[in-house]
């Protein structure tokens, strides 16, 4: 199961990659990159016309590409860094009494 420093380790590899990429390019990543919305894009949230937007950037930029794919891979993993939980106390109780038989169906 991860755990929460597993998660900063690969934070802070993921951030190493990235300055990494940026300086063998000699880029910045400025204004030109989608890095505000590959995090939206990520959980699938960003609306039709924003998503056509970031996508097309993608196509031709293999650093945002490279991004996003790090942050599916973590997006991915949150499930697992969290304790299943089942439903409180009493819950099936309340189920079965809206169950209640009804005298119209056989």
């Amino acid at each position: 199961m991860a755990r929460p420093e597993d998660a900063r380790q690969y934070g802070r590899a993921t951030r190493n990659r990235a300055v990494d990429v940026r300086r063998s390019r000699g880029s910045t990543m400025g204004d030109d990159h989608v890095l505000d919305d590959l995090a939206a894009r990520a959980l699938d949230s960003l609306e039709a016309p924003e998503q056509a937007r970031v996508d097309g950037h993608l196509r031709g930029c293999d650093a945002c590409a490279a991004r996003l794919a790090e942050y599916r891979a973590v997006v991915g993993a949150l499930p697992l860094a969290l304790d299943p939980l089942g439903p409180p106390p009493g819950t099936w109780a309340t189920i079965q009494s809206g169950l209640a038989p009804r005298p119209d169906v056989r």
